[in-house]
């Protein structure tokens, strides 16, 4: 998913997005380089609107982690930190919006809780001051607060924006012990500030618990110079942030840490001689995503002020035109095409050639249907052929393909039935002498497997049974019949198995490279002594609307009762589509089909020219396998308003008056 090519421009940021959230939320032991990405990807794209709440939904379950294993650098520096300095970019900045600090102040936010440990030597009364912090641009709320002392049982305060301020004071006994303060149900950016001072006789009295009576806090800088930089190892992926100390304001910078354990060499920017760095990592937050309650937004609007002219209502049009280029009622019923060409056929799939190709005009009327209860694919076919010497030939042919959704396996059947009177003139359907005929009827189990994103291979089973009505040419000849009516080798292999492989590898989304191979058997079904064994070879390109196919083909014919030695055969063939596209989601497509058998140098081929009505249904129709690119070519189908509504008669208002 994450190479996932999603276009280019705002769209394909918010696809790259989209998909990072979806297989993090998928598959969340993924979720570390999958926020790693998101953080890159948003980093680049800040003032994109709507992409913060798609990375919010994955950040939320991440924290910083501070980055421990430096391998070298020139020493450490402790430096004193006094009152609240978050190292959070986040909190820093909020920081910066709030009212300025005391020293001695300390701020409680987000869903830990500030732990105050103390050993006193006496007893001792504790004051706490609690006190409202919300951010200037936030519409208040209120804040719960608990506290507790060792193991007592925990107090709570309610700070309103009416009374954001209050106290409490807490008897310390003699010894060892802990108060911790949290806050309940709150609100996202809430800040409460605390204050800790020792009660005397009165609040005049009281002393704060400023520096002195704290224990000092460092926080430990890595010191890099030019001579010796920092060098830390991290494992990827990773979306890694560098702090720097620099005159005591410390800068952050982020950097996206590829697969892998990778180096990160830091120096001192410019002509410095040293500086100081802090490293931390994005890694999943021990207290789960933050559960804060959000604030509630009250927007005010003032009135509109009356209009200064009053006009008059306005009246219906006498006359609309409603254009639908889609008509209802039509949509459901699949996609149509006809289809017309010229083909000059050869028997180059099978063992033998039988006299001069067929030249043949050929008209097609095609329906394809996607069932989507089943689910299923349905291609129905009538087709009439024209030819120079014989009588015309008609066929009818079903393939209806289905793929259960609990069941990765993909059931095909396919049957055709053709019918022609060889004595009959080119034009003559119903009169000219006898009718031959034949039946096909094969079924085919198989199973597409992916070995890597751009690499699949199919196996495939498959039985056939034909029927025939003739045995042999008798006096008709072989130029007068249909090679789909009559072929000596149907004849002889009626029936049978055929046990096929195909690989299939796209280096480039435009680019297919393919090689298959197949064992077909005689009517024993047996295939250890196989009637012959194929293999094609090829190569197929789309370059914008028109695809070229490359392909070798081979075969070998093995000598047994059919034939007295064994026989191998040739063929090159060549294609090439173009496809042209229609406001309406119709589309011409216009193919050439060359093939040259090698082996006796003649050409064979076909040029078709197909309409295809789609009643926009675009390519939905067309059966898993059916077309090469399908990804591609179904991003071209035209996306383009199709109602709107012509020759409305206007009507203008008339001013009656001023207000």
């Amino acid at each position: 998913a994450l190479n996932l090519t999603a276009g280019e421009g705002n769209e394909g940021v918010f696809r790259r997005m989209t998909t990072l959230v979806f297989v993090a939320e998928q598959a969340p032991e993924r979720s570390l380089g999958l926020e790693a990405g998101a953080q890159s990807l948003f980093e680049q794209n800040k003032g994109l609107p709507g992409l913060k709440s798609l990375m919010a939904r994955l950040a939320g379950n991440f924290d910083w982690e501070l980055i421990s294993l430096i391998e070298t650098c020139a020493g450490l520096r402790f430096v004193p930190v006094y009152g609240w300095q978050p190292e959070s970019p986040f909190l820093r900045i909020r920081k910066a919006l709030m009212d300025p600090l005391d020293p001695d102040e300390q701020v409680l936010y987000g869903p830990g809780r500030l732990v105050l440990s103390m050993v006193n030597p006496a007893e001792w009364t504790l004051q706490v001051r609690l006190q409202m912090s919300d951010l200037p641009y936030l519409a208040p709320a209120p804040a719960i607060v608990t506290y507790r002392l060792d193991d007592q049982p925990p107090a709570t305060l309610l700070l309103i924006p009416e009374q954001p301020a209050k106290s409490f004071r807490i008897r310390i006994p003699r010894g060892s012990h802990s108060l911790s303060i949290g806050m309940t149900k709150r609100y996202i950016n809430q800040f409460v500030r605390l204050k800790f001072t020792e009660a005397g006789s009165g609040v005049r009295g009281a002393r704060s618990l400023t520096r002195p009576m704290f224990q000092d806090e460092e926080r430990t800088y890595y010191l890099a110079t030019s001579a010796e930089p920092l060098l830390a190892s991290i494992k990827g992926p990773a979306w890694i942030r560098i702090d720097e100390l620099r005159d005591g304001v410390v800068k952050s910078r982020y950097r996206l840490i590829g697969p892998g354990w990778r180096k990160v060499r830091l120096s001192p920017p410019g002509d410095r001689k040293e500086a100081l760095y802090r490293l931390y990592r994005r890694a999943l937050s021990p207290v789960g995503p933050d559960k804060a309650i959000p604030r509630k937004i009250e927007v005010h609007y003032r009135n509109v002020p009356r209009p200064v002219i009053r006009l008059e209502a306005s009246k219906p049009p006498a006359f609309i035109n409603l254009v639908d280029r889609y008509p209802l009622g039509r949509q459901e019923d699949g996609t149509w095409s006809v289809s017309g060409g010229y083909l000059r056929r050869r028997d180059l799939e099978e063992d033998e050639e039988t006299g001069e190709g067929n030249d043949v005009y050929e008209l097609s009327v095609t329906h394809r249907y996607f069932a989507r209860h089943l689910p299923g694919y349905f291609k129905t076919d009538l087709l009439t052929r024209i030819r120079y010497d014989g009588g015309p030939a008609w066929g009818i042919l079903e393939d209806f393909v289905y793929q259960p959704e609990d069941l990765r396996m993909t059931f095909r059947l396919q049957g055709s039935i053709f019918v022609q009177k060889p004595k009959a003139a080119s034009f003559e359907y119903f009169n000219g002498g006898a009718t031959e005929w034949s039946g096909l009827l094969r079924g085919s189990v198989s199973q597409r497997r992916d070995l890597s994103p751009k690499t699949y291979h199919l196996p495939t089973l498959a039985v056939f049974q034909r029927f025939l009505s003739l045995d042999r040419y008798s006096e008709y000849g072989a130029s007068r019949l249909d090679r789909d009516v009559f072929t000596p080798y149907k004849a002889d292999h009626r029936a049978g198995l055929s046990l096929s492989e195909y690989l299939a590898h796209r280096p480039w989304l435009d680019t297919l490279v393919f090689v298959g191979g197949s064992v077909n058997t005689n009517e024993d079904f047996n295939p250890i002594d196989p009637d012959n064994v194929r293999l094609r070879v090829g190569w197929k390109q789309l370059i914008g609307p028109v695809q070229v196919d490359l392909i070798y083909r081979t075969s070998h014919y093995f000598d047994d009762g059919d034939r007295r030695d064994s026989l191998d055969r040739h063929a090159l063939d060549f294609n090439l589509t173009w496809d042209h596209w229609l406001a309406d989601q119709d589309r011409f497509q216009f193919r050439l089909e060359v093939r040259d058998d090698l082996d006796s140098g003649e050409l064979s081929g076909a040029l078709t020219l197909t309409w295809f009505f789609s009643e926009s249904r675009g390519l939905r129709d067309f059966r898993p396998g059916e077309l090469d690119f399908y990804s591609l070519k179904k991003r071209v189908v035209p996306q383009s308003v199709n109602n709107r509504i012509n020759d409305a008669e206007p009507v203008y208002p008339k001013p009656v008056g001023h207000e």
